[in-house]
């Protein structure tokens, strides 16, 4: 009796596979191949969700007249300044989610009489430690402790909008800081930093007012 193909080879191959031949594959491949699957899904979730997000916006200041007990004056000659890639002495700009425009201090006298607290305001949708974006309004982006007779202004804040492509790094990089961060604060109580987390991050101006009981 003569045994007649009817079947393409592709056809044959994929119903012997079907039939068990994928049981030679070892457990370890198995579960290599499971964990590729996964990270090929996050990666598409990771993906939509950058495409899903308003533009990015980095907001930089040099604000002086630093009244703080601040080791460093010499390197920044007393002020507060950011640096892209900060060094000794200098502070990482912060990230918001655009639209992002309106820049606003407002100051407040502190417990010593030769100084005052300045707390900066941009209007956004939040700031990217906050996580996903939110409702735009002002939101409280740093607070600076300010010799008297210093007068900060609106041109000392510079805000622009970050390449798409950057976006993209900055985003992944703080995906993977809150991952770290929650399983901190999961197992052990208090921040990656070994802190216990105090206060709000970057609050909006209403919450800030309850916070102060100030009205600007």
């Amino acid at each position: 009796m003569s045994f007649k193909l009817t079947k393409s080879p592709t056809y044959v191959l994929t119903l012997l596979l079907s039939m068990g031949l994928s049981s030679c594959v070892s457990p370890e491949q198995k579960a290599a191949n499971a964990q590729k699957a996964l990270l090929s899904e996050l990666e598409q979730k990771f993906k939509r969700f950058v495409e899903s997000t308003p533009d990015l916006y980095k907001v930089s200041w040099k604000v002086c007249g630093d009244a703080s007990l601040n080791l460093n004056r010499k390197i920044n000659f007393g002020c507060d300044e950011t640096r892209d890639i900060p060094t000794k002495g200098f502070q990482e700009p912060i990230f918001v989610w655009g639209p992002a425009g309106e820049i606003k201090f407002i100051n407040k006298p502190s417990f010593a009489d030769v100084s005052f607290l300045s707390t900066l305001f941009v209007k956004s949708r939040g700031c990217l430690l906050s996580g996903t974006p939110k409702e735009q309004q002002l939101y409280v982006v740093r607070e600076f402790l300010l010799k008297k007779g210093s007068t900060p202004q609106p041109t000392d804040v510079k805000i622009e909008v970050v390449p798409k492509q950057e976006k993209e790094k900055i985003l992944r990089n703080a995906v993977a800081n809150a991952e770290r961060e929650n399983a901190s604060l999961t197992n052990f109580g208090v921040s990656s930093n070994g802190l216990i987390p105090t206060g709000k991050t970057c609050p909006t101006i209403d919450e800030w007012k309850n916070d102060n009981q100030t009205t600007p």
